[in-house]
């Protein structure tokens, strides 16, 4: 037969004993609400339980479910507060007090108790590391618009987070100049922050950006490096990220990471005989074999060729080489006639990338062999005898 609920008695179990009430509990049936809107009592309270009075609005036919949902906010009355992260509640029917009418014979049953699954309140998180594979640096000075630091921030999967604070600290050597680091700002997602005129041992940045749920952003922190600042010295930076929760509305901060050291050092190019320079061989007049290749490779700074200096060994090998050619892969990039034992080129602009390496291979233009002209079995390798370079910073 059918049954008709009269009111039904609900309470909720919190880990935290000051979540009193649940604010704004209300009953739906079939997602249809029934009975008033009231909090909803902690079971430890003087009343343990809070009672809707249903009327009429809740009838059961016979050979049909509903589904009971019990809704409220989230949120701590006692404490007019957001509830904590971790706090733990359940829902529970209490046993009822005659509620039920049998429709048909008019008698009255009570429901018995049954409690609901545990509900854990989350709330966003941030979550920062510095980025692994931005190593520490060593550099020369002055640098302008450098990055002293790299950042990975990830949000929690629970709500996005409306980001509002970087906070920036400087370690090291440079922690209490405004003179030695300056023009600083930070770079996060495809967006800039206001550039700080002077550095300082630590500052903020007020910004408003909206990241999703699960998501990781890019975060990097530039500088204006002074050349006043001496050999050895270092710096790194600090950052804290800060925001809130958007659905949640509570704080949420990040830990504050430490990230790369930058040291200022001295930049250095060293020269040596490459691995592809061709092993010996004989080679005839009138060609240009390659005779040899050299790599050049960039410490802490980038440098510029700016003049190569290459010669022979003999003066049979001088005559038998009307010019050297500089090859920079498959481009040419100096061609000089013989003076004595060597070449010298000038003028050049070769880039050398700052902890990097560049090859260039030597050609030798061979003249005519025989009378009047160069004799056969000269060596005609070459050596790098001088190089001319420009620091880039």
């Amino acid at each position: 037969e059918k049954l008709k609920i009269e009111h039904l008695r609900v309470s909720h179990t919190a880990s935290d004993d000051t979540w009193t009430k649940i604010r704004n509990g209300a009953l739906f049936v079939n997602g249809v609400q029934v009975g008033s809107t009231a909090d909803i009592n902690e079971d430890t309270q003087s009343t343990a339980y809070t009672q809707y009075n249903l009327g009429s609005s809740l009838i059961v036919e016979p050979g049909h479910d509903v589904t009971l949902e019990v809704r409220g906010d989230v949120f701590n009355v006692n404490t007019a507060s957001a509830l904590s992260a971790g706090t733990t509640t359940v829902i529970n029917i209490a046993a009822g007090g005659t509620n039920i009418q049998r429709m048909v014979s008019g008698n009255y049953i009570s429901n018995t108790a049954i409690s609901g699954n545990t509900l854990t309140v989350a709330a966003g998180t941030l979550s920062l590391a510095k980025y692994s594979a931005y190593a520490n640096q060593t550099i020369t000075v002055p640098q302008t618009a450098y990055k002293i630091g790299e950042y990975r921030l990830t949000t929690g999967s629970t709500e996005p987070v409306n980001l509002n604070t970087f906070t920036l600290t400087l370690a090291g050597d440079l922690a209490a100049t405004s003179t030695d680091a300056t023009e600083l700002y930070v770079v996060y997602g495809t967006k800039t922050s206001q550039v700080k005129a002077a550095g300082a041992a630590s500052q903020s940045w007020s910004i408003n950006e909206s990241v999703a749920a699960n998501t990781t952003i890019n975060i990097a922190v530039y500088s204006t490096l002074s050349s006043a600042i001496t050999s050895g010295k270092f710096t790194a930076t600090g950052l804290t990220v800060a925001g809130t929760s958007q659905n949640s509305g509570s704080a949420v901060t990040s830990s504050a990471v430490t990230g790369q050291t930058i040291t200022v050092g001295a930049g250095t190019v060293t020269a040596v005989k490459d691995a592809s320079s061709p092993v010996s061989s004989l080679v005839v007049a009138n060609s240009m074999p390659k005779v040899a290749s050299f790599k050049f490779t960039g410490t802490n700074d980038a440098f510029t060729i700016t003049q190569l200096f290459a010669k022979v060994a003999s003066t049979d090998a001088a005559a038998a080489i009307a010019e050297l050619v500089w090859k920079d892969g498959a481009t040419e990039v100096a061609r000089q006639p013989m003076n004595g034992y060597g070449a010298t080129s000038s003028g050049l602009s070769i880039a050398i990338p700052a902890n990097g390496s560049k090859v260039l291979d030597v050609y030798a233009n061979l003249g005519s062999i025989g009378t009047n002209a160069a004799t056969t079995s000269a060596n005609i390798g070459v050596s790098l005898r001088r190089r001319s370079l420009l620091p880039v910073s």
